[in-house]
């Protein structure tokens, strides 16, 4: 019963942080009389929709943003089973994912060309620390913000890679653009051979402004084909973007 009290305090704490500035709403039902579907209005726009199964279950719930995208609450039998940000129909972001109600994994999803691209992945245990044999991840490690007249790094460091068993090697390719408070841009590329996956990128600001820094890490990966002897040689491809604030 405690744990039925806890599901139905949690909907309803979504429902008030969501819905309650929105005072029209229209009702679809099943046959039988159920609710089945409600929809949310913020003047005549969609704003936010909660469906139910046969036994007024949760099925699912979005908070629509616009035409493009939402936020999606996805359940089964009343447990939340995934939540995440929906662009063009695709997941984008990073998305949690629940088992008993327990976050267990978050994925981010990038959007390249036009479709999205399963970027990264984080495993958890019980107790919400990570699992440190799965996954494929990388962490972006940089003070934010940076100081100007100081020697900075911005260190990429591979702490999952998909070769961890492999012979393996790590390139940061990286495309930056620095605009300072006189509104002048300046702009650089290149690429950076990691050595114990890790890669280091220094940088030095005379003045205060905004740093961007994108591009994606490419893992390569070689292993002998057990069947012909035949070495293959794989690659995976991490992407970033990076907004750094530069500061006096």
């Amino acid at each position: 019963m405690k744990i039925n009290i806890i599901k139905f305090l949690i909907y309803n704490a979504i429902v008030i942080c969501f819905f309650s500035c929105n005072e029209k709403y229209t009702d679809g039902y099943y046959s039988n009389g159920k609710l089945k579907i409600r929809t949310y209005y913020n003047d005549k726009e969609e704003d936010s929709v909660i469906s139910f199964d046969v036994n007024e279950k949760v099925k699912w719930i979005k908070k629509i943003y616009n035409k493009d995208s939402l936020y999606l609450w996805d359940y089964t039998n009343g447990s939340k089973d995934k939540e995440g940000i929906m662009y063009k129909n695709s997941a984008y972001g990073k998305w949690k994912f629940y088992k008993d109600d327990v976050l267990s994994v978050v994925r981010e999803y990038f959007w390249i060309d036009g479709q999205s691209y399963f970027n990264q992945e984080w495993h958890f245990d019980k107790a919400g620390d990570t699992v440190k044999d799965k996954g494929n991840y990388f962490k972006l490690i940089s003070n934010n913000p940076l100081k100007t007249n100081t020697n900075e790094e911005i260190r990429f460091f591979f702490e999952r890679p998909t070769s961890k068993y492999y012979e393996n090697e790590m390139i940061v390719f990286y495309d930056i653009e620095f605009l300072n408070k006189s509104g002048e841009v300046q702009t650089d590329s290149g690429e950076i051979l990691g050595v114990n996956n890790e890669v280091i990128y220094e940088v030095s600001f005379e003045d205060e402004g905004i740093f961007k820094m994108k591009g994606y890490v490419l893992e390569k990966y070689r292993f002998i084909n057990d069947s012909t002897s035949e070495k293959i040689s794989r690659t995976r491809k991490l992407y970033f973007d990076e907004l750094i604030h530069v500061l006096n």
